[in-house]
């Protein structure tokens, strides 16, 4: 077993220090419970999209929040399990300041795998590598194999999707502190079959 968690939307909170920019924009507050759909960055101007996937290089990294503020020890817990590699949909170029947001987090991982830029369809490229992905995209979550478990971070922008019932392969989850259980429940059913 091998994890591929995200960065954004799951570890960090990058959407709270872009949204300050796309509020200055619009001239109006615009805050992450207002982000209803996956794809909304697309429906702003092109440089505040383009915004997104420079992010990591334009901000000051210590600026951006982590989700969860036991994330490292989640994280940490999962990896006495399995190795867990943080994989997000960011160019190389942005290598340097992720890892440095990880350690000042205190988040550990075992591979940072950047995709390239992308709307996170990016990822199933390396679907094959992990048989677990801890995401908040919900397109991952409904194109992912069934072979593949996809635990949903849940936030405002995929709260419209929903599961099927015959899909078991997609779990949502609220926070990360329920991951290490689910993970060791899974290893100990592989260990049995």
């Amino acid at each position: 077993m091998r994890v591929a968690l995200d960065l954004d939307g799951v570890l960090a909170d990058l959407h709270s220090v872009l949204l300050e920019k796309f509020s200055k924009v619009a001239n109006r507050r615009i805050t992450v419970d207002m982000i209803t759909r996956w794809d909304i960055a697309d429906s702003f101007q092109p440089d505040l999209t383009s915004s997104y996937y420079t992010a990591w290089d334009d901000y000051e990294f210590k600026r951006i929040s982590r989700y969860e503020p036991d994330a490292g020890l989640f994280v940490g817990l999962i990896r006495e399990a399995t190795p867990v590699d943080v994989v997000t949909a960011h160019a190389e170029r942005s290598r340097s300041s992720i890892e440095h947001w990880l350690a000042l987090n205190h988040v550990p991982y075992d591979k940072l795998v950047l995709v390239g830029k992308g709307n996170g369809s990016h990822k199933l490229s390396v679907v094959g590598e992990y048989n677990t992905f801890i995401d908040d995209n919900p397109n991952l979550a409904g194109k992912a194999p069934s072979s593949v478990l996809v635990f949903l971070y849940s936030q405002p922008w995929n709260q419209q999707f929903r599961i099927p019932s015959e899909n078991c392969n997609v779990i949502r989850i609220h926070s990360l502190r329920e991951v290490p259980e689910l993970v060791g429940r899974l290893g100990q059913v592989a260990k049995e079959d």
